[in-house]
């Protein structure tokens, strides 16, 4: 198969959309690639490139085309199995080797990530990747079906189930990594919904009475998960800071799971308001998220978008 050669160029405001073909989890990424402008439908991934090396591909109008491991991982986490997606992605909608079109474009990205219907962002699959199992791993988190937190009152319901019944197993090591990334998410969802703080969610995280190792064990679990999710690449990139501001709609992709990002906004600021709050690793590793989840919130684009003119972003 010969390798991928952009044909077409850019004028003006048009872009590139990449159509990501639908597949299983480890199936050969393809997708088609074709121009467009600002009036067609599409979704922008937002993620942090990682190495630079191309170590992986992606199938593109029938090409090989070379991508990240990072872009490998995010396209594998939206892509879906039974119809595509159309998406916005730099290092493949943009021709890297051309200087101007490169220029262009990033002049551009300001309106490309305020025009797309959606923002994914994408803070990882979740996994330790410095593990020898690393892909056995990454395979097995590609069997659980994917868990989709909207927006709506159904996901109050659907964190009950995970907290009430997933998260309560006793046993060190019964959870799994799955489990621990839908639990973490149905942490924030919880945290989100104020008539699930005042009962229910007292008794499971803040009026931590009882010094029971199995409880010891669920706090010191959900304080290490949020970190990790905290220390996220995602998070220290300036240019990522732009897209979030920007975005209509932003959906955060981590593991298998996604939610609004609005959730994990409201999650932190009410947790931390709890005077009922007992557990001092909880409140740290909260405190820390709530300090990005505020550089990425409230910081008004225009500022961001001077800082990143004076950068090479790209």
């Amino acid at each position: 198969m010969s390798t991928f050669q952009y044909v077409e160029e850019l004028k003006d405001s048009e872009i590139r959309l990449l159509r990501l073909h639908p597949g299983e989890w480890l199936e050969d990424l393809e997708a088609t690639l074709y121009v467009a402008d600002r009036s067609w439908q599409y979704t922008a991934l937002s993620y942090a490139w990682g190495s630079t090396r191309t170590s992986n591909q992606i199938i593109v109008n029938s090409k090989l085309h070379g991508i990240t491991f990072n872009l490998d991982r995010a396209l594998r986490a939206i892509r879906r199995r039974t119809e595509p997606i159309v998406l916005w992605v730099d290092s493949i909608c943009i021709n890297q080797r051309d200087a101007y079109e490169k220029s262009h474009q990033v002049g551009l990205m300001h309106d490309i990530f305020g025009w797309a219907t959606d923002v994914i962002a994408y803070l990882g699959d979740g996994l330790d990747r410095s593990r020898k199992d690393y892909l056995r791993r990454f395979e097995k988190l590609g069997q659980h079906s994917p868990v989709q937190f909207a927006g709506t009152r159904r996901d109050e319901a659907l964190a009950y189930q995970y907290l009430a019944d997933v998260w309560k197993k006793p046993a060190p090591g019964s959870i799994s990594e799955n489990d621990e990334i839908v639990s973490l998410f149905s942490f924030f969802v919880a945290f989100s919904f104020e008539s699930m703080n005042d009962s229910f969610l007292d008794d499971q995280f803040t009026s931590l009475t009882k010094n029971h190792s199995t409880e010891d064990h669920r706090i010191q679990l959900m304080a290490e998960r949020i970190r990790l999710f905290a220390i996220s690449d995602w998070w220290n990139r300036m240019w990522i800071i732009q897209e979030a501001c920007v975005a209509k709609n932003l959906t955060v992709a981590y593991g298998r799971a996604t939610m609004p990002f609005s959730f994990i906004v409201d999650a932190t600021e009410n947790f931390l308001q709890l005077s009922s709050l007992r557990s001092k690793e909880l409140k740290q590793v909260m405190s820390y998220l709530a300090e990005k989840v505020t550089c990425h919130d409230n910081k008004p684009a225009t500022v961001v978008a001077e800082k990143i003119s004076q950068q090479e972003v790209i």
